[in-house]
């Protein structure tokens, strides 16, 4: 359970943070991670982003100051990390329902979110579409070749993944016939931080190969060392994909004697993957240490 101390280490800076300036980065040193993989969990245990956690906790704090304070609703507006009452009262409105000073005027009470505490109980009601259990396996140092891209995850409110990802696809797929000594009908998707305190991703549309040859234009190589991994199985239409990864994030890794270890993750797409297919296979992968 030491991932789920992490993340509630985090909560707990966001927590004794909300009336300052809270960056994501500071948030994920106090969990002892690195960014992405803070964010990719936290949105996997939460079903939110940190940064939309922390605007709304940011609002459900300022109703404890309408309610139980006479402080101006500019000053609460400015404590919550917004510019002016103005766009404090857009927020407030749209996640209640109700203008703040007409909340304050009506002094109603109000259900608003509270600060997230993780357990045991928590995680077994998480990922229940997924039980299957990984198949570990040490993979020994693999090469590859294909083009790469940059962008910002289904964590990141930047999120332009499917643009980004799907684009360098659909340049790919009509090209892989030019790489020379790769394996055949099989295509990997490699996903790698650019940095710890960076919210980048890159991410690669490669064939593995078994030499490394001439580069076809534009195109890059890339190697990946001897590692340890965890391999899932994806049953069912791809662009549910992410309901595997979060079920990893979220509930296996979590409970499992092993951690992450920053390096890539893999997709692997075989013949028995089918677009836009129930009956579709793909396999995830993500390195691992004990």
């Amino acid at each position: 359970m030491k991932y789920i101390e992490q993340i509630q280490r985090g909560v707990d800076y966001i927590e004794a943070s909300l009336n300052n300036d809270i960056d994501i980065n500071d948030v994920a040193k106090a969990a002892h991670m690195s960014r992405w993989h803070f964010q990719r969990m936290f949105r996997a245990l939460t079903g939110d982003t940190v940064k939309c956690y922390i605007r709304t906790r940011r609002l459900s704090h300022s109703i404890e100051s309408l309610i139980n304070t006479d402080v101006s609703i500019l000053d609460i507006a400015l404590t919550a990390g917004y510019d002016s009452q103005e766009s404090f009262t857009r927020a407030f409105k749209q996640n209640f329902g109700i203008a703040p000073g007409k909340f304050r005027s009506a002094g109603q009470s109000h259900q608003f979110m509270r600060r997230i505490q993780f357990d045991r109980e928590y995680l077994q009601h998480i990922g229940t579409n997924l039980s299957k259990s990984p198949e570990i396996h040490t993979i020994d140092q693999q090469f590859f070749v294909g083009m790469k891209t940059s962008y910002y995850g289904i964590d990141s409110e930047k999120n332009n993944l499917s643009e980004k990802v799907m684009g360098l696809w659909d340049s790919f797929l009509p090209r892989m016939s030019e790489i020379k000594n790769a394996v055949p009908n099989i295509g990997y998707g490699i996903i790698e931080q650019t940095a710890n305190d960076a919210e980048l991703l890159n991410y690669y549309s490669v064939a593995k190969v078994n030499t490394i040859d001439v580069l076809p234009e534009h195109m890059m190589s890339l190697a990946l060392p001897a590692q340890q991994y965890a391999t899932f199985e994806h049953k069912g239409n791809p662009r549910q994909l992410d309901n595997t990864v979060n079920y990893i994030y979220s509930t296996w890794l979590p409970q499992s004697n092993y951690r992450h270890t920053n390096a890539a993750d893999i997709e692997l797409y075989g013949e028995e993957y089918i677009p836009d297919n129930e009956a579709s296979l793909i396999y995830y992968s993500i390195p691992i240490e004990s």
